[in-house]
């Protein structure tokens, strides 16, 4: 729980979850999968090289941080660890704002001048985040499962709408570039 399900939601973010019709839509669906595939076998390299760091030694308290400095000595570590935590902080904005435009988007609701709204509804969310995590790490991994679900079956239902429309270009070669 307080690994597979960030990675996870991390591989799946906004960035893919918003883009992936976009790119269908450019490319065709198999180039998609050829294109996801490509991007994420560096995530997958990713990961599998930090788990690799984490089995084979103890990990004190500090988790990324502190993994980063053990592996990497405590001048690159560190260094790595600040640009970690900005990247991180300006990722968490950045599902704030993906997660309030979609909700936009599949509601249809909003409340005055567009970015109003989009300020409004993401100081919202942020507040819901923030109270989730007052309560505890043990809330951060049961909301994170449920999140995770949605997203999985939001993706699953982009790829059989496009099943059921007829539109799926079924042709490795052929895209929306061809013609």
């Amino acid at each position: 729980m307080g690994v597979f399900c960030p990675v996870l939601q991390s591989i799946l973010g906004i960035i893919l979850f918003l883009r992936m019709p976009y790119v269908v839509g450019n490319v065709g669906f198999w180039w998609m999968l050829i294109i996801i595939f490509i991007c994420k076998s560096g995530t997958l390299l990713t990961t599998l090289s930090m788990s690799a760091i984490a089995t084979n030694g103890k990990l004190r308290s500090g988790g990324s941080y502190y993994m980063l400095s053990w592996s990497l000595g405590p001048a690159t570590g560190g260094a790595v660890g600040i640009l970690f935590y900005f990247a991180t902080t300006l990722s968490g904005s950045m599902y704030i704002i993906g997660a309030v435009e979609t909700l936009k988007v599949a509601s249809g609701f909003t409340l005055g001048p567009e970015a109003l709204h989009m300020r409004l509804f993401s100081v919202f969310t942020l507040i819901i985040i923030i109270v989730i995590n007052w309560f505890g790490m043990s809330w951060v991994a049961k909301t994170g499962v449920v999140f995770l679900s949605i997203v999985v079956l939001s993706i699953f239902s982009i790829l059989i709408g496009l099943m059921g429309t007829g539109k799926l270009d079924w042709g490795f070669f052929k895209s929306n570039w061809d013609s």
